[in-house]
C-alpha cells in the first residue's frame, strides 16, 4: 500500500497540476526557503512515487481528449462567435485567430506537408559488398557491383 501524503504534499500535487511549475507549487503549499531551496523540495516531491502518481491522475483528468480539441478548434476554424473571444480561469479574455485554427486543423489531419529545404554538404556513404552475402565466404565475385543512389523517400 502507498504511503500516506502529509497535507502539504497533497497541496504540492495539486497545485503542481495546476500549476506546471514545481517551484511556485512548493511555495503555494506552505513550504518555505529561497528559491533554490523550493526548487529543491519540488524536485524531492516529484520523484516519491506516491506524489508523482497523484499528479499523474491530477493531469489525466485536466487533459483534454482529442475529440475534443479537434471540436474546439473547427469551431475556432469556422469563426463562431462563442469561440471567437472566450474568458480564460485567470479572468483574462482570449481572442483566437481562425487562420491558425485552419493550419492547426490542417497538420493535425496531415493536410498540409511542410518541405524542408538543406543548402551545403552533405556526407553520404555507401556500403559496398562483394559477392552473395547468403552464400559462404568461398563465393565471392571479383567484379564490384553497380552503386545505385540511396533511397531518398
Amino acid at each position: 500500500m502507498a504511503k500516506k501524503l502529509t497535507a502539504k504534499q497533497e497541496l504540492f500535487a495539486y497545485f503542481y497540476a495546476d500549476l506546471l511549475n514545481g517551484t511556485k507549487a512548493a511555495k503555494k503549499a506552505g513550504y518555505k526557503g529561497t528559491y533554490s531551496t523550493l526548487s529543491a523540495v519540488a524536485s524531492e516531491n516529484l520523484r516519491k512515487p506516491n506524489i508523482s502518481e497523484l499528479v499523474t491522475d491530477l493531469l489525466k483528468v485536466r487533459a483534454m481528449p482529442q475529440e475534443e480539441i479537434l471540436a474546439r478548434l473547427t469551431s475556432m476554424a469556422r469563426g463562431e462567435l462563442s469561440t471567437k473571444l472566450t474568458q480564460s480561469s485567470k479572468g483574462n479574455y482570449e481572442d483566437f485567430d481562425t487562420k491558425s485554427a485552419l493550419e492547426t486543423l490542417a497538420r493535425i489531419e496531415q493536410m498540409i506537408h511542410e518541405r524542408i529545404e538543406h543548402t551545403g554538404e552533405v556526407a553520404v556513404t555507401f556500403k559496398v559488398q562483394y559477392g552473395n552475402p547468403d552464400a559462404g565466404s568461398d563465393d565471392q565475385d571479383p567484379q564490384p557491383p553497380l552503386l545505385a543512389a540511396p533511397n531518398t523517400e
